[in-house]
């Protein structure tokens, strides 16, 4: 986080996030899609919103939020910025080759180890059942049914939940 001096009563306890830890890659171009827009028009074409439309192509990478790969450790390629979340996503490269978008936590960095299992090492960005992580640890990309992938925390890890 980037403090700044205060130099007025507004300044005095602001803080960014520092984006000199993403990596300068291009998106890997098989994990997104693009988003269509609707530029003011209805189901029929015509315009029923006046000064819309127009801005940049929108593309969507593909999160995934669920566990898919148990057991199969990976490594984090690169950590990017996603202008649909408020939090980073990294690239992980899996033992078997595959690659996917994963929500970075805070700590995350290049070269990490990432790890899906039912009992992991406590370390940013494993997946692990609740029950398995001590009370007090913060949690991020919390699963509401089994095997249903993460609905709570998933926008921001950096304001993640403490397991209760």
């Amino acid at each position: 986080m980037k403090t700044y001096k205060p130099t007025s009563p507004s300044r005095r306890q602001m803080t960014t996030i520092e984006y000199d830890q993403l990596s300068k890659v291009d998106r890997f171009k098989s994990l997104t899609q693009g988003m269509s827009k609707a530029g003011g028009r209805n189901h029929h074409g015509r315009i029923t919103m006046r000064h819309q439309g127009g801005g940049n192509k929108r593309v969507y990478r593909v999160v995934e939020f669920g566990q898919a790969k148990l057991n199969v450790p990976g490594r984090v390629e690169t950590l990017e910025y996603d202008p649909y979340r408020t939090c980073f996503i990294a690239l992980v490269i899996y033992r078997d080759g595959n690659r996917r978008y994963i929500l970075a936590a805070k700590e995350l960095k290049v070269g990490d180890s990432v790890l899906v299992a039912d009992s992991a090492p406590l370390t940013p960005s494993n997946r692990m059942r609740l029950k398995q992580i001590p009370i007090g640890y913060l949690v991020h990309n919390v699963e509401l049914v089994p095997n249903g992938g993460g609905r709570f925390v998933r926008g921001s890890a950096r304001s993640r939940w403490r397991a209760n």
